[in-house]
């Protein structure tokens, strides 16, 4: 049953309350440290988070209605990889396209890394800057997502894109003032 939650005098927005979201997890490491060479610094950051749940919709307008993100029967908003997938594969099934096994959310995992070198101008401490060396998704892998929820898509429970990018590298100049 999904119903619209009130608060006070406001819609709280749709929640499906025998199937409630999972948001997931996340873990952030960070640190900075001083080089032992160079009067360099570096700095470094990993991030690592759960799959998040997508969407499963018809991908087109079942019940005539004119909007075209129907669900199966019996799929609740936002079910992800707890999709039940018997309604799901029925439907695959009378459009002639394969059963699905199973669903997954796929985690995303990046490192990143940054080295610079402070320097003074203006012969003033509180004037300076810093020259650096940053790059992000340092080990270039492929964090895949979103995934296609279309169930009569043919691509459907796998992912369409990456989320973030690949990877990245920046060099720059940072003054204070």
């Amino acid at each position: 049953q999904v119903r619209r939650q009130r608060v006070g005098h406001f819609a709280a927005g749709h929640h499906d309350f025998e199937n409630v979201a999972h948001f997931g997890h996340r873990f952030v490491l960070a640190g900075a440290t001083r080089l032992p060479w160079g009067g360099l610094w570096a700095s470094g950051q990993v991030q690592v988070s759960s799959g998040l749940p997508f969407n499963v919709t018809t991908g087109g307008d079942q019940n005539l209605d004119g909007i075209t993100s129907d669900r199966p029967a019996g799929v609740g908003r936002n079910t992800g990889a707890d999709t039940d997938l018997t309604e799901v594969n029925a439907l695959r099934a009378r459009n002639g396209l394969p059963p699905v096994q199973r669903l997954q959310e796929p985690w995303f995992w990046e490192m990143d890394l940054r080295v610079w070198k402070p320097f003074a101008y203006q012969e003033t401490p509180d004037r300076g800057g810093s020259a650096y060396l940053q790059v992000f998704n340092l080990l270039d892998r492929f964090n895949p997502g979103p995934i296609e929820g279309r169930v009569l898509a043919t691509n459907f429970g796998r992912p369409i894109g990456q989320i973030g990018p690949s990877r990245t590298v920046e060099v720059g100049v940072r003054f204070g003032f």
